[in-house]
C-alpha cells in the first residue's frame, strides 16, 4: 500500500516539475525573441549610421543628410517588424 502511495507522489511531483519546466521554457523563448528584436534594432541603427556617415564623407556633404535619413528609415522598418511580430502573436 505504501509503495502505491509513494509511486503516486513521485508521479505527481514529476508532473509538477515537467509543467514548471515547460512554462519556464516558454518564458525563456519569449525573452530570447524580444532580446533578438532589440539586438536587431541596435545592429540596424549602427550599420545604417555607419553607412550614412561614410556616404556623407564620400560625397563631401556639408549637411549629414544620409547620417540622418538612413537610421530613421532603419528605425521605421524595425518598428514595423516589431509591430508585425506582436500582431502575429495576438492573431
Amino acid at each position: 500500500m505504501f509503495l502505491f502511495y509513494l509511486k503516486a507522489k513521485v508521479k505527481q511531483k514529476t508532473g509538477e516539475l515537467r509543467g514548471s519546466m515547460e512554462s519556464s521554457n516558454k518564458n525563456n523563448r519569449k525573452w530570447l525573441r524580444y532580446a533578438g528584436l532589440a539586438s536587431e534594432m541596435m545592429a540596424m541603427l549602427g550599420i545604417t549610421a555607419f553607412l550614412g556617415f561614410k556616404l556623407d564623407k564620400w560625397w563631401d556633404l556639408e549637411l549629414p543628410i544620409f547620417l540622418i535619413i538612413f537610421p530613421l528609415l532603419a528605425l521605421g522598418v524595425t518598428l514595423w517588424r516589431i509591430i508585425k511580430t506582436f500582431e502575429k502573436k495576438d492573431g
